[in-house]
């Protein structure tokens, strides 16, 4: 036993011996080349030093990429889990603009609106399997989300190209056993996925003779970011070199070196002592944010993680009791760590919210039980809580006819309101106007089923068609329940709107058609074309921003109405106030930005808003310029409680159970709740509330009025008393 004591103590002595950490002080000459790294060769954190280690990795866009990609590996069985994970950061909108691009290769920059539409298709559903098995989570990240700011503000690159498409691709892979690198999957992935989409979108013999040529000289350009818990081994620098990958930023824990090396072993040491405070440091950097959250509505966490990091639920019992107990795994122990209940936090929405006017308002969400791994990024949960009390904090601040936007080619100054322009919601608003146009462009591309029959409906036999419309989006079907100082929001559905519609002043691109054929057209476009945009709108994932602004909105309306009738509120002091405070985007992004890539797709005729074919001899023209979205109006319809408990029997119930976790309504939906604290307000601050109600100035005109008549008789009295 003591021999083989001695033994394991001589094995381990690398990792934990002071003199051989010294020993191996001096990195290899090829672990220089992966770098930055956030510990050094031959270093070994401990102790205290952990901690500082992991917030470094996890604050960083990358270091946080990397953290998710490990976590979701490791919830894989044993067998699949992966010894090393990367994750890279490609991007293509470069491919259209480059300037030293290879003969070879102009096809493809001239093909480009087809490569972008291919691929997201191939990574969906590859044309051919992988060579062998390996960990993988290959997606082309969301554009509509704002959860990747941070990432995309690291990498210096827009998630979508000028034209909306999604261009930024994250690639997660692992290795698969001792000759398996996860480098190795990462070139096999791309040099297949790349190649099968090129495949696709060449037309000729000399075409599909350049793809290797072209797969190579993408892998030099399209690298924008990489990260790893090991640095590259020596093994692995040599073949990244030679596959020709470049990427402009990396982010590597620790140097690898060669296999069972001093400073291999010491790397794996350290990667497993700093297991604990990564996800430590992840839920405190998430609790952060949702403290941030809440306070995008005025409202604060009762347990603030910005001052406590242990804290990490916001209520841990039911709702009817108080907040601050043990930690839960309602809606902030599933947006703070693994335990997401399986639900899709894309879905996430604003659909319950109780206030007394006291001392905390009682919240939850719904969402749909999660598709895949990727919907239950804890990212986009937060996003949606972000998002949503951000909006809730916009559509109170802010008076409602403000609550519109409008993407008009002849009204380049009245895009929308300059306030609601510095704010989430009116991104939401004015980017799902551009998605729409988007999605109508797509749908009617005359070389798809739809897109044909569509033409052949308005009359492309008789001629040349010219047909242009607005269409936008407004408020459809709203269901609510009110009960006391609590709504629940059971319905809320968008409806679609449009008729034709003539601009002027753009010369060319100006529509003058008959009257009688614009007629027919119009309401082919009501029967065909309206239904799929509105299903899209109220059910695509590209549209997810625009609906939690939109629950968001019926709650806020709601606490608006019970501020005017008099009622107390935890908002009294944000109404029409115009403060929108952290409401404001403070990205770099601009409402200007969506506007002038509408202008260029018109000038350039993208199919997004112009089609041009020719089916036959004839040649079908379409083009779409206006739309817009009006939240301006509200009419909801409110239900009993008996019709509530038809609809989702025992809701409430629901509602309390998932304050401490994700709980399934009756209607298949996921709910998660939690509770947060309301700024304090004086009496002389509710008195100056209730005063400025319409209740309030009603009952101060009446009080005014009877002073007034009792001043009248009073003095009427006088009078005929001194009367002689």
């Amino acid at each position: 036993m003591g021999v083989l004591l001695a033994l394991l103590l001589l094995i381990l002595a690398p990792a934990v011996a002071p003199g051989v950490q010294r020993a191996v002080a001096e990195p290899s000459p090829t672990s220089e080349v992966n770098g930055p790294f956030v510990v050094q060769a031959g270093e070994s954190p401990k102790g205290d030093e952990l901690p500082e280690v992991a917030d470094k990795i996890v604050e960083n866009a990358l270091g946080e990429e990397l953290y998710l990609a490990m976590r979701a590996f490791e919830l894989l069985p044993k067998d699949q889990r992966p010894i090393n994970t990367q994750v890279a950061i490609f991007t293509f909108s470069w491919i259209e603009t480059v300037k030293d691009i290879p003969e070879s290769a102009l096809w493809v920059r001239d093909r480009y609106h087809d490569f972008m539409s291919r691929l997201p298709e191939e990574i969906r559903k590859p044309s051919t399997p992988a060579a062998w098995q390996y960990p993988l989570q290959a997606t082309m990240l969301d554009g509509e989300s704002y959860a990747y700011d941070r990432l995309t503000e690291e990498l210096g690159r827009p998630l979508v190209d000028p034209y909306g498409n999604e261009q930024m691709l994250r690639l997660a892979t692992g290795s698969r056993g001792s000759d398996r690198h996860s480098e190795d999957a990462m070139n096999e992935w791309f040099e297949r996925t790349m190649t099968n989409t090129l495949i696709h979108i060449a037309r000729t013999d000399a075409e599909r003779g350049t793809i290797k040529e072209v797969v190579q000289w993408m892998k030099g350009k399209a690298g924008a970011g990489i990260a790893g818990p090991r640095g590259f081994c020596n093994v692995c620098v040599k073949k990244v070199a030679k596959w020709g990958y470049s990427f402009d930023k990396r982010l590597f824990i620790v140097p690898y070196d060669a296999y069972k090396t001093a400073q291999a072993k010491l790397a794996s040491t350290t990667l497993l002592n700093l297991k604990s405070p990564l996800e430590t440091s992840y839920k405190k950097h998430a609790g952060e944010q949702i403290d941030k959250a809440l306070n995008k509505a005025g409202l604060e966490s009762p347990c603030s993680h910005l001052n406590s990091p242990q804290a990490m639920g916001l209520s841990a019992l039911p709702m009817a009791a108080g907040p601050c107990g043990p930690s839960s795994d309602a809606l902030t122990g599933a947006l703070a760590s693994q335990q997401n209940g399986g639900i899709d936090f894309s879905s996430l929405q604003l659909r319950y919210l109780s206030d007394d006017g006291n001392s905390s308002v009682k919240y939850a969400f719904s969402g749909q039980p999660a598709k895949d791994e990727q919907s239950q990024d804890p990212r986009t949960g937060r996003q949606a809580l972000t998002d949503s009390m951000a909006a809730l904090r916009t559509w109170l601040a802010l008076s409602p006819d403000k609550f519109w936007v409008n993407l008009n080619p002849s009204e380049p100054d009245r895009i929308i309101d300059a306030q609601l322009g510095r704010t989430n919601a009116g991104r939401a608003l004015l980017e799902a106007d551009w998605q729409m146009k988007q999605s109508e462009g797509k749908l009617l591309d005359p070389k798809t089923a739809f897109g044909a029959e569509y033409w052949r409906r308005i009359g492309i036999s008789d001629g040349p068609v010219c047909y242009s419309s607005r269409m936008w989006i407004v408020p459809g079907d709203i269901e609510v329940r009110q009960d006391g100082s609590s709504l629940y929001v059971l319905k809320a559905t968008l409806d679609v709107k449009a008729k034709p519609e003539n601009v002027a002043g753009l010369g060319q691109a100006s529509c003058n058609a008959d009257p009688q054929k614009t007629a027919r057209n119009a309401q082919v476009e009501q029967e065909m074309v309206v239904p799929k945009i509105a299903q899209a709108v109220n059910t695509a994932p590209e549209y997810a921003p625009l609906r939690q602004a939109f629950l968001a909105r019926i709650v806020a309306q709601w606490i608006r109405d019970r501020h005017d009738k008099g009622e107390t509120t935890s908002f009294d002091k944000l109404i029409g106030s115009g403060g929108l405070g952290p409401a404001v985007e403070d990205g770099a992004w601009r409402p200007q930005q969506v506007y002038d890539a509408y202008l260029r797709s018109i000038r350039e005729g993208d199919f997004t808003y112009k089609q041009t074919t020719r089916v036959g001899d004839t040649v079908v023209t379409y083009t779409m310029r206006t739309g817009g979205v009006d939240f301006s109006k509200l009419k909801p319809t409110e239900l009993s409680a008996a019709d509530m408990n038809r609809r989702i029997p025992g809701l409430p119930e629901t509602i309390d159970k998932s304050a401490v976790r994700a709980t399934k309504a009756t209607d298949g939906t996921l709910w998660l709740a939690d509770t947060a604290k309301a700024p304090q307000t004086s009496v002389w601050e509710r008195i100056r509330g209730f005063a400025g109600s319409r209740t309030g100035i009603l009952v101060g005109l009446v009080a005014v009025l009877g002073v007034l008549l009792l001043f009248v008789r009073d003095g009427s009295a006088l009078r005929r008393r001194r009367s002689p």
